[in-house]
């Protein structure tokens, strides 16, 4: 049943983005390291420092030159973010042979001056790639491969790089830095191994089902906070998928959107509630420019945790689920266009807790416990972009710039209707790229279609009767989309503008389910 299912999601382009727990990698070994400091009241921290040997990657790449330079480029973008974002303490180091790395990073070719790296950066990355044979349907894993002896923070990884990407796709670098971004993360702290050095892997008891959590201190403020839910007693790690992601990755039933989980979802953002994860290991000191972007399960309430996602055949967290197939829906945190993923399994295959309509084949995606969510999967064209169905991104999603549509900085997804009162053209629910601002005096956001400007109330509703206009938009609440002190519109451009959470936003649950004209 089980190999039935991934073959489901594979051919329905549920990718397994990350393998990090397929590697068969052995434990860390060591690093000697003396601290600068005489004492923890002392200890400066300071922006994180990161090498990259390319020697292997080069040697996989050299027939292909163009291939090199896209990975590196979007590596040493994603470091570049690491670095605004961690800050660590400085120490001094034993220094390694060329064997020692190769032995414990399971790397064949070595710089010949790594040896010099060790004092001058915290954090020793070797990337490779396997071209001839990747693993099938996934695209990058990576581990950390020493420790420093003292306290264990990692300072070396190995990152493998498969060869399941097209390189001629537009947006490319952008996709493929997400990825990095990810395996990085690996390397940093998010690993079984490096979880549990800090003891930071809690088993509870739900249902009389065991499930593994995250339960830290700062991880647990961060998502009381986000999920408005003072009980939460910790935040659940996926535990599907086997080896490839159990226990390495946020649950995506809970954290969907999260650069965190598993599987390849298309809104990809960073979440107060990861961060939290880097400082609660004591290793790390972060910045929290996350812009607020994630928002999936935002002031729900303990409910979120303690009831199914659809019952009596109906969603009851309406901006987290779906229940109707292809309903134009917005991607969760409204940063891109999707529809409501509904597949047919073969009959079984959902166990029955997992069931939530009539039909019992029909469900969600494997790795959200069947629980139907928006994604792009039923758009065409995927074969032109990465991120095609992106607010910001989506070059190749102007399909309805007649009826107000905008691609950039500014725009977010709308479940829309409108299109010009004496157009022709019936209107029908679609999902639409609109560009806003934020009213934060008055708590409204505002919406541009062409020439007009749109305001939505404060709690979200259905607006109707738009001069010039004929048609409907739905209009997210407020707390929901005005998230940051600075506006953002994705998780690299909040790091850039220093954008935090507004916390202001974390208020109770005030949406109505019903739709109503306003």
């Amino acid at each position: 049943i089980f190999i039935l299912i991934i073959i489901n999601q594979i051919i329905t382009g549920n990718t397994l983005h990350c393998g990090n727990s397929l590697i068969k990698h052995k434990e860390p070994g060591f690093i000697n390291d003396i601290s600068s400091k005489r004492n923890l009241e002392e200890t400066e921290y300071k922006p994180i420092r990161i090498k990259v040997d390319y020697t292997q990657l080069k040697l996989d790449t050299e027939l292909y030159s163009d291939i090199f330079d896209i990975i590196k480029s979007s590596l040493e973008s994603a470091i570049n973010y690491f670095e605004s974002l961690i800050k660590v303490e400085y120490v001094s180091i034993e220094q390694l042979s060329h064997q020692s790395y190769e032995s414990e990073c399971d790397i064949d070719n070595v710089d010949e001056d790594i040896i010099n790296w060790s004092s001058n950066y915290d954090l020793i990355l070797f990337p490779s790639f396997e071209y001839d044979n990747p693993v099938a349907n996934v695209y990058a894993s990576a581990y950390a491969c020493y420790l420093l002896k003292s306290n264990s923070r990692p300072s070396a990884g190995r990152i493998y790089i498969q060869n399941n990407f097209n390189f001629k796709k537009n947006n490319i670098k952008i996709f493929l830095q997400n990825i990095l971004f990810h395996e990085i993360t690996h390397i940093f702290v998010f690993d079984p191994f490096l979880l549990k050095r800090f003891n930071a892997i809690k088993t509870i008891y739900k249902n009389d089902e065991s499930i593994s959590v995250i339960s830290t201190s700062k991880v647990l403020e961060k998502a009381r906070l986000h999920f408005n839910c003072d009980k939460l007693d910790g935040v659940p790690l996926e535990n599907e998928g086997g080896a490839g992601s159990e226990n390495s990755h946020w649950e995506s039933r809970y954290m969907l959107g999260d650069y965190m989980i598993s599987n390849n979802y298309y809104e990809v953002v960073i979440s107060d509630i990861t961060l939290a994860l880097f400082e609660d290991s004591g290793w790390y000191k972060v910045n929290y420019y996350t812009g607020g972007l994630f928002r999936f399960g935002k002031n729900i309430g303990c409910d979120f945790f303690e009831k199914k996602c659809i019952e009596n055949r109906k969603s009851i967290f309406p901006n987290e689920f779906c229940h109707k197939k292809k309903e134009p829906k917005c991607l969760n945190s409204h940063l891109g266009i999707g529809e409501c993923y509904i597949m047919e399994y073969e009959k079984g295959e959902i166990p029955s807790k997992y069931t939530y309509f009539k039909d019992e084949k029909l469900g969600g995606q494997y790795y959200m416990e069947f629980c139907p969510v928006a994604d792009m999967y039923l758009k065409e064209n995927t074969n032109i972009s990465y991120l095609e169905t992106s607010c910001k991104y989506g070059d190749s999603l102007n399909l309805f710039e007649h009826y107000g549509e905008v691609i950039g900085n500014n725009s977010i997804c709308f479940e829309s209707s409108l299109i010009p009162r004496y157009s022709p053209q019936p209107y029908k629910w679609r999902t639409i790229c609109y560009p806003i601002s934020c009213d934060r005096k008055n708590k409204k956001v505002i919406v541009y279609v062409n020439d007009l400007s749109v305001v939505c109330p404060t709690k979200g509703g259905t607006l109707k009767n738009i001069k010039g206009f004929k048609g409907k938009i739905n209009c997210p609440e407020y707390n929901l989309i005005c998230t940051s002190n600075i506006w953002c519109n994705d998780m690299y451009d909040c790091i850039d503008k220093q954008s935090i959470a507004d916390e202001s936003t974390y208020l109770a649950y005030t949406s109505n389910n019903n739709e109503k004209d306003l």
